[in-house]
């Protein structure tokens, strides 16, 4: 078993069009296994009790962002991976961070 860092981050620092298109894919996801498919174009999402995390992998193919992310939501992920981490957890409890706009 190995250990990996995750970091949390407040869902108020996504733009309120890609938290609405995200919960609006969870919502509508379908089951398999007892498991919700999140079918997001690019991202892997998982989601849990309090928001959702995404896969940090995606961005080791990708030196540029991808026109269908945000710049913000691409500011997020490319920091959480910088610091290492293989998940960022988007969570709607956790405050926000004076480092990153609040929307």
């Amino acid at each position: 078993m190995r250990r990996f860092p995750v970091c949390a981050c407040s869902t108020a620092h996504l733009p309120l069009a890609e938290r609405d298109t995200i919960d609006g894919l969870i919502r509508n996801a379908p089951r398999s296994g007892g498991r919700l498919i999140v079918d997001h174009p690019l991202l892997l999402i998982e989601p849990h009790q309090y928001g959702f995390w995404i896969h940090l992998g995606l961005l080791d193919g990708w030196p540029e962002r991808p026109d269908e992310l945000s710049p913000e939501i691409w500011a997020l992920l490319t920091h959480a991976r910088k610091t290492g981490a293989n998940w960022i957890s988007f969570d709607r409890d956790e405050p926000p961070c004076k480092r990153f706009p609040v929307f």
